[in-house]
């Protein structure tokens, strides 16, 4: 993540690689109120994040 962006709620993996971010808000709000954040976290990935997965 770009610094400044903040931590994302959760990030998905697959094969030990990001390949998505998951943002959780309350119910009831809707993905057009945040979807810029989402993308903000998405654009903010380096290309290949080294992350150990145990």
């Amino acid at each position: 993540m770009k610094p400044g962006d903040g931590p994302a709620d959760n990030l998905l993996y697959v094969d030990k690689k990001v390949v998505g971010v998951i943002e959780a808000k309350p119910e009831g709000t809707t993905l057009a109120r945040v979807e810029w954040q989402s993308a903000m976290y998405a654009a903010g990935l380096p290309p290949q994040p080294v992350v150990e997965i145990r």
